[in-house]
């Protein structure tokens, strides 16, 4: 989890928090920061965080597309070994590699959407408390806070989202070990069988002609 967050954490979009709860008499030096002007402040910086968030997002999700569309290439711009029915040892250690940083790109990426919505819901109901409590800053307090405690809690959401899709992507890889596995010893089997079938056939070996003999002299 502390890996999934230092990633997301990129740019401090994810993982950080946006502030402390609103309450009557916060100062701001030795001013004192209103409840209209707490909440205000709240809704700006989850709209600035939705947007980060968003562009974080996108920008995995693109590496993820690429680095798909870079390990569907190798077969085609390999060194020939795929006319031989694989890949070169080299070619599978990039594919793999390759096929692991999608995963990884697109759960980040989706993680990141995910903190984008919770933002702009953080963004949206602070403004909504704003405008249903004009004067009633008690009230006005307890809408922020609570969006507020909201957004507390769905960030644990996203490195779930993550960690459940890079925990799938590991038990698909083990997966296919086993199958790749199973497969090469239903062909040795194979290989065993054909060794004995042809061990058995008893091959009359072909003996060439005796040349004619010379006429005598």
């Amino acid at each position: 989890m502390k890996l999934t967050c230092a990633l997301l954490a990129a740019g401090a979009v994810a993982c950080g928090g946006l502030g402390s709860p609103i309450y009557k008499g916060k100062l701001n030096g030795q001013k004192e920061v209103t409840i209209i002007e707490q909440c205000s402040a709240l809704a700006g910086s989850a709209r600035v965080r939705a947007t980060r968030a968003s562009g974080w997002g996108w920008t995995f999700g693109v590496a993820g597309f690429g680095a798909a569309a870079a390990a569907a290439a190798i077969p085609l711009v390999g060194d020939g070994a795929e006319m031989e029915g694989g890949l070169s040892k080299n070619e599978k250690i990039v594919a793999a590699s390759l096929t692991a940083s999608t995963v990884a790109f697109l759960a980040i990426a989706r993680a990141f959407f995910h903190r984008s919505d919770a933002a702009s819901h953080l963004a949206a109901a602070t403004t909504q408390a704003i405008s249903d409590s004009p004067g009633d800053d008690d009230q006005m307090a307890r809408s922020c806070n609570g969006a507020l405690a909201a957004w507390e809690r769905s960030r644990a959401d996203a490195t779930k989202i993550a960690e459940s899709i890079l925990d799938d992507q590991k038990a698909g890889a083990k997966e296919r070990e086993l199958a790749g596995q199973k497969e090469q010893i239903k062909l040795k089997e194979q290989l065993d069988l054909l060794r004995l079938q042809l061990q058995s056939v008893n091959v009359t070996p072909l003996v060439p002609a005796a040349p004619p003999a010379a006429p005598n002299p």
